[in-house]
């Protein structure tokens, strides 16, 4: 059964969509933004879990964030937040 895409190095359609990525602990893996970074590392952060496509023909794997939307907003607030403060 194929998928939807194609892998992005050997053009396979033989994709394994969902995969979830954790780490040893079995917890799952988020990226994030922090969205004042002059405020302090992580102090305001909006993040989301990640999820995976993997190549059943090369093994190649793509991460995906479950919601994109949200971290674009807060890196543009970020960038504002960081101009803002500039002299």
């Amino acid at each position: 059964m194929g998928s939807y895409h194609r892998c992005s190095k050997c053009n396979s359609d033989r994709m394994i969509d969902g995969a979830y990525v954790a780490d040893a602990q079995e917890s799952r893996i988020v990226v994030g933004v922090d969205r004042h970074p002059d405020r302090g590392r992580l102090t305001h952060h909006t993040s989301t879990r990640v999820h995976a496509s993997v190549c059943g023909s090369c093994g190649f794997v793509e991460f995906y964030a479950n919601r994109p939307a949200e971290l674009f907003d807060a890196y543009q607030s970020a960038g504002q937040a960081s101009t803002a403060t500039r002299p």
